[in-house]
């Protein structure tokens, strides 16, 4: 079970999480409910939470690309003295960190 997905089930019902979600809901070691604190708003099932999976999948792997990227790339100074000096060596470079992290 994905807590982003469960986030975003609660989030699509109206109600938005901040802080932990201890206050919302618990988990066990089985990534099963073992409560759920949300008045108004009945536990999501299996199913109910299959589109807020892959919503939630797909964004976890867009911000790993977002944060593999950003520790590749030159550091904004050496960019801008790159692009001054060669624009074209500066697309190269950025072009491979961009290659070596497909979005």
């Amino acid at each position: 079970m994905n807590i982003e997905a469960i986030n975003l089930y609660l989030k699509d019902n109206g109600v938005t999480v901040s802080g932990t979600t201890d206050s919302y809901y618990r988990l066990n070691k089985e990534s099963t409910f073992k409560a759920w604190y949300v008045d108004g708003v009945s536990q999501p099932t299996d199913d109910d939470l299959k589109s807020f999976t892959t919503t939630a999948l797909e964004a976890e792997a867009a911000a790993k690309v977002l944060k593999n990227r950003r520790g590749e790339y030159p550091s904004i100074g050496d960019q801008l003295d790159m692009i001054y000096k060669d624009i074209d060596a500066w697309k190269v470079v950025i072009k491979a960190v961009k290659d070596k992290y497909p979005k």
